[in-house]
């Protein structure tokens, strides 16, 4: 279920990466919801499909933001719809797209600088 999103009157496919998901971002005309949404589905080639599918990464994922996502002392995307079936690997999760306005996306890695430099690569 989509959650108390405002009604969409035009969608344009934006940017769009492949790897172990298929990532992109949709570009939407609302009335006073975002201008764009971050979406994640099953890779749609086949390596990285068995790779997420061995490691059930879509399915864990919907169930992290269905649940853990709410909870965490950070700021986590807002959800608005994910869905996942085990058997087939096939997920969706839509998500909001961190490149919005004022959103502050935040790169653990560079704040270790230090430590990484004597420890371990981030």
């Amino acid at each position: 279920m989509l959650t108390d999103f405002p009604e969409v009157s035009a969608i344009t496919s934006g940017p769009r990466t492949e790897g172990t998901t298929s990532r992109g971002v949709l570009e939407l005309e609302t009335l006073g919801g975002p201008r764009s949404v971050f979406v994640k589905l099953a890779s749609q080639e086949f390596a990285g499909r068995v790779f997420s599918n061995l490691e059930e990464l879509g399915v864990r994922e919907s169930r992290f933001y269905q649940g853990l996502g709410n909870e965490l002392p950070i700021t986590a995307p807002a959800l608005y719809y994910t869905d996942a079936h085990v058997a087939s690997g096939r997920f969706v999760i839509i998500i909001e797209d961190l490149r919005q306005p004022g959103t502050r996306v935040s790169y653990p890695c560079r704040g270790l600088q230090s430590y990484r430099s004597r420890n371990h690569h981030c």
